[in-house]
């Protein structure tokens, strides 16, 4: 997948949708 692919070529590398989709529905949720 494009997003897996992304994060895994990026490595450490943090993206603002990184943040988004993860920390995001983890608070709200």
């Amino acid at each position: 997948h494009y997003m897996d692919q992304k994060r895994l070529k990026q490595g450490l590398y943090r993206h603002p949708w990184d943040d988004i989709s993860y920390v995001l529905p983890e608070q709200y949720n």
